[in-house]
């Protein structure tokens, strides 16, 4: 029996950096959620500067055309599907973010940003220091897990944070 989803029509899209480097293809009915998704999920995710959208039928058609996508143009960061996964890993070394967004922690800190009963959306504020919510999010919380309330991708400061 073939699931209702199955019959919706889907995309297929490619994600590119600002110089056209693919980074990513990949395929959902709801383009929206996915990215939502992936700006959560994946640390390369500010790297983004263009997506490239093509419309399938169905997603039996949008599969076999990502799975040939990937097979084909070698996106960077994709990890399923790939044919010689040992040739690399799909892995984004996010280090440098991790020691900018300390810096820009450090400086907002001491800007009194994160002042007492201020709400930070994470998402925001990752997009202004062009680093992944993933990596930002791991930063603040590193060593201030009893100085936030958490809710989502949204923190409440507690008391004044260590960064």
């Amino acid at each position: 029996m073939t699931d209702k989803t199955d019959l919706k029509r889907t995309a297929l899209y490619r994600l590119r950096d600002a110089s056209g480097q693919l980074l990513y293809v990949g395929m959902s009915n709801n383009l929206k959620t996915r990215w939502h998704q992936h700006s959560i999920s994946k640390p390369w995710w500010h790297l983004v500067a263009r997506r490239d959208i093509e419309w399938h039928p169905d997603r039996l058609t949008a599969d076999a055309a990502e799975t040939a996508a990937i097979a084909t143009e070698g996106p960077l960061y994709n990890i399923d599907k790939v044919p010689n996964p040992t040739s690399r890993t799909g892995h984004y070394d996010d280090t440098a973010d991790r020691k900018k967004a300390r810096r820009l922690l450090r400086r907002d800190a001491k800007r009194h940003y994160f002042h007492v009963g201020r709400t930070v959306h994470v998402t925001v504020l990752a997009e202004r220091y062009e680093v992944s919510a993933r990596t930002l999010y791991s930063e603040i919380m590193r060593g201030n897990d009893r100085r936030f309330a958490e809710s989502r991708m949204r923190i409440t400061v507690l008391s004044e944070p260590k960064f």
